[in-house]
């Protein structure tokens, strides 16, 4: 089978807020068949010396 999508997490500031069950849109220029729009399966939030940072699992795509 052929998946033409993102999976894994993605690392990021706070901002922007999302939690588990939403949907996120991805744009990738140099792979438009991976662009759309993706669920998050989960959300983590650390706090440390260096700042906040919000780690996001992606599901499938929608």
């Amino acid at each position: 089978m052929s998946y033409d999508g993102y999976e894994g997490k993605i690392t990021s500031f706070l901002q922007p807020f999302c939690q588990h069950g939403w949907k996120a849109g991805l744009t990738d220029k140099s792979f438009p068949e991976r662009s759309g729009d993706y669920l998050i399966t989960s959300v983590e939030v650390t706090y440390g010396m260096s700042g906040a940072r919000r780690t996001v699992e992606l599901g499938e795509k929608i």
